[in-house]
């Protein structure tokens, strides 16, 4: 498929998760506040760290070898099945190790421990969540993009009408309880989709283990750990230090400016996952890389600034279309934010290389080096600027991770001539 009609679809199904995200967190700004939007993200981070430890970290791998093996039934088979099994052992697991956990997570991260039911909920419903994604990662490197966009428009539609009801009846523990059932609700739309694909075999899950393919998916397993355990735990460890230097409602202003940047971005950074990944796995020599990547620069990159400048032009207007005038606090983070994310994209298209390419140690170091340099710089430029120095912290950070990842392809892409 081409990068007009990827674009197009994922853009349908983006417009509908960006609408459904927005529509989201007006909710929670009127029902939950800002404190109660920081312990939504909270929540949100755990659930990302273990829907990656329950399977989701071989969906990159899925991705690459389907794309890569696409016509070759046998290697096909060899994948799903290790990747399947993979998936269904790691969830059964971790449900067993949330069941017993529930009581110390819901005192650690949503400061009741009352509240363990929820962990309990999402543990039961664990397996439906990988399974999920495991059907998401398949369709990707199938190159089924319209069946794509269908699970993920069912997806934000889902999670947009429990979030409503639930946290209009419940409060903060309704739209909690929302993030935990709205991806299971949708795992059976997914399967009634995948069961009438003409490439669909049951066989292709349960011929077992493949040793060889277990090894290359679980280096893929190693960098999804690797971002499972800085992403989500960098951005905890920034909220809760926000949460006790400043405020809770503090903590809320920066959770809701991350979330307009995760929001605008949406359908570039899912267009690069969709097109852009599958599309650099199949390439095999230094000139064809440098051309892929070239054109993504031309046609993505002017697109980011001209988003982040519209965000930073309108942002008083945006924060009363989408929170409340509670939110109005965050407007000074708004500059060093969007530098930021501009710098991010910009890294993105060279690092993508990196999962493309399995290239296991780079990205690991990579990944831990700069999550640790931005948490340390969080905290103290924190301390001297106060809630905006988290932001040029953010901008500060992916400025180095640009420049760090610019110079090791050169080298490499120089070497590999």
């Amino acid at each position: 498929m081409t990068l007009f009609k990827t674009s197009f679809w994922m853009g349908l199904a983006t417009a509908v998760k960006l609408a459904s995200s927005f529509v989201i967190a007006k909710v929670l700004a009127v029902y939950v506040g800002p404190a109660g939007f920081a312990i939504f993200g909270q929540f949100q981070n755990f659930i990302s760290m273990v829907l990656t430890f329950s399977g989701n970290m071989v969906q990159s791998g899925v991705v690459k070898y389907i794309a890569e093996f696409r016509n070759d039934q046998n290697e096909k088979t060899k994948i799903l099945s290790t990747a399947f099994f993979i998936c269904l052992s790691s969830s059964l697991l971790i449900c067993i190790v949330l069941l017993i956990t529930a009581h110390f997570f819901a005192a650690l991260l949503l400061n009741d421990v009352h509240l363990f039911w929820l962990i309990d909920v999402f543990a039961l419903t664990l397996v439906l969540y990988v399974l999920n994604s495991f059907i998401i990662s398949i369709l990707n490197g199938e190159g089924q993009v319209k069946a794509l966009a269908v699970v993920n428009m069912a997806t934000s539609l889902a999670g947009l009408v429990l979030t409503f009801f639930l946290a209009k009846e419940m409060g903060l523990k309704g739209a909690l309880l929302a993030q935990v059932l709205g991806q299971s609700v949708v795992f059976f739309i997914a399967l009634l989709l995948v069961l009438k694909m003409h490439w669909f075999r049951w066989q292709h899950f349960t011929a077992g283990i493949d040793h060889g393919y277990a090894i290359k998916l679980l280096k893929f397993a190693a960098m999804a750990v690797t971002s499972a355990l800085t992403v989500p735990v960098v951005q905890i460890i920034i909220r809760e230090y926000i949460g006790h230097m400043l405020s809770w409602q503090d903590a809320g202003y920066w959770q809701a400016v991350t979330r307009i940047s995760d929001g605008y971005l949406l359908l570039i950074i899912t267009t690069l996952g969709v097109y852009y990944l599958p599309k650099l796995s199949g390439l095999k020599h230094a000139i064809e890389i440098k051309q892929e990547m070239r054109q993504a620069y031309l046609k993505v990159f002017p697109c980011v600034i001209v988003l982040a400048l519209l965000v930073f032009i309108f942002k008083k207007e945006i924060i009363l279309l989408l929170f409340s005038p509670q939110f109005a606090p965050m407007a000074p983070l708004f500059l060093f934010q969007l530098l930021g994310d501009v710098f991010k994209i910009a890294s993105w298209l060279i690092a993508y290389n990196m999962l493309a390419k399995a290239m296991t140690r780079l990205f690991i170091l990579s990944e831990l080096g700069f999550s640790i340099s931005y948490c340390v710089l969080s905290i103290l430029l924190l301390k001297f600027f106060g809630l905006r120095g988290v932001t040029m912290a953010f901008f500060i950070n992916y400025l180095m991770y640009f420049l760090f990842i610019g110079f090791v392809f050169y080298k490499k892409l120089r070497k590999d001539k």
